[in-house]
């Protein structure tokens, strides 16, 4: 259906701005409330969840795993 092209090609698009992000700044450590593009923070945060519930595809992970995805940080408030 449309919704579902809608949403790979969103994920596209942030794929992309992740890999963008890491020309610019040398890692995939996109700060959850990155001023520069909220919706990437977000985005990358999404992401970590949903591997660790087992809803993302092997196919993202792996594409994700080429960039040097950073699959868990440490939030402030974790020991």
């Amino acid at each position: 259906g449309v919704m579902i092209n809608n949403f790979d090609e969103l994920w596209e698009h942030r794929f992309q701005q992740l890999v963008a992000y890491k020309e610019a700044k040398g890692d995939c450590c996109v700060p959850q409330f990155y001023p520069a593009n909220t919706s990437l923070g977000i985005w990358v945060d999404a992401q970590r969840v949903r591997q660790r519930n087992g809803k993302l595809s092997q196919e993202r992970i792996d594409r994700l795993n080429t960039v040097g995805f950073t699959w868990s940080v440490k939030k402030k408030n974790e020991t």
